[in-house]
């Protein structure tokens, strides 16, 4: 038997939940507990990584247009 979950007319689709758990709450972990769970060589890289998916989707934070060589001739 499937268990029917609860619409939620607000709720973002998974990947901008996903992004936006971590953007509600990212900092206050960071300074909760970044020292404890990641090693300090490891700190800069997971800042960054963690960064660039909260950006993701983000006009302002750049992008990259891509065109087809031939598709002005197909």
């Amino acid at each position: 038997m499937a268990l029917a979950l609860p619409f939620r007319a607000n709720c973002p689709t998974n990947p901008d939940r996903f992004r936006q758990i971590f953007r509600e709450h990212w900092d206050r972990w960071c300074d909760l507990r970044l020292e404890d769970e990641v090693p300090a060589d490891q700190r800069a890289y997971v800042r960054e990584t963690v960064q660039r998916m909260m950006l993701c989707r983000d006009p302002d934070a750049g992008y990259a247009r891509y065109e087809c060589p031939n598709a002005a001739s197909t």
